[in-house]
């Protein structure tokens, strides 16, 4: 059964997230272990300009590997607003 790692700071990985140029908002960041040692990430990512969606991507992936030890991660990053209240 998945279960939230230890070793992820969900707080410190939405702050990384959030600090990446062109991100509005971070929604849905779940982080789960399907088996010992290996973490996994899914977030809504919302930026405030299409033309910033791939890189806001390859921004995104980068921190979550490289400074959270994160190797697999599902993304979805759009510039549609969220929906009100969420």
């Amino acid at each position: 059964m998945a279960a939230a790692p230890a070793s992820v700071d969900c707080l410190q990985l939405h702050q990384d997230l959030i600090e990446i140029k062109g991100v509005d908002d971070v929604r849905d960041l779940h982080a789960w272990c399907v088996t010992p040692g290996q973490a996994e990430v899914s977030a809504r990512i919302h930026v405030t300009d299409e033309s910033m969606i791939m890189d806001v991507s390859d921004r995104a992936r980068i921190v979550i590997k490289h400074k959270h030890g994160i190797s697999k991660c599902t993304l979805e990053v759009t510039d549609d607003a969220p929906p009100p209240g969420a």
